[in-house]
């Protein structure tokens, strides 16, 4: 009897002594890291985001760096993705139209359009993990700068211009639908 008096007491001041003590800081994993990289809807706008992850980096500037330029380098493929449904768009709007327009025409466009993405590539956010240290970097694509800077991509046809700027935000929203 007495054991079982000394076990529940001990117990209770091991339970009592738990609620006494601080509470541990919990850290709070921005959205945008569970989310990772793909095409993004935030404060009214959509586009392009990359999230890069260094690891193992004990160095920190090396480690932001790191993760900086893995953050950018994650929206290519999501361009590139976009750029294939733009021209696939194109070409179904367009088929029987007689001449039909040339395929390589728009290619050549968004081709254009793609390679002048890296200037309108942004390091937006950083987070630390604080468990494992790992930083994380957001970049996001200013679509909209993108998009303005369209007038200064040379050789590009003034219809398919319109096209693609006309076309880019509903087929990003299209992609945002099926995630």
């Amino acid at each position: 009897m007495k054991i079982r008096l000394f076990m529940l007491l001990l117990g209770a001041v091991t339970v009592l002594v738990g609620c006494l003590s601080e509470p541990k800081e919990l850290s709070l994993i921005p959205g945008w890291v569970e989310q990772g990289s793909g095409v993004f809807s935030a404060e009214g706008t959509v586009g392009l985001q990359g999230v890069g992850i260094a690891a193992g980096i004990s160095d920190n500037d090396l480690a932001v760096k790191v993760s900086d330029r893995l953050a950018q380098q994650a929206i290519g493929p999501h361009l590139e993705s976009l750029q294939k449904d733009i021209a696939q768009l194109y070409s179904k709007l367009n088929q029987g139209k007689s001449p039909p327009p040339a395929k390589a025409e728009i290619e050549e466009a968004l081709r254009k359009f793609g390679e002048s993405a890296r200037k309108y590539v942004r390091t937006v956010d950083h987070w630390r993990n604080p468990d494992t240290t790992s930083y994380f970097s957001l970049a996001r694509l200013d679509l909209e700068g993108m998009l303005a800077g369209l007038d200064q991509l040379y050789g590009i046809n003034g219809n398919i211009r319109e096209f693609i700027r006309g076309n880019i935000k509903p087929v990003i929203e299209k992609a945002l639908a099926s995630e």
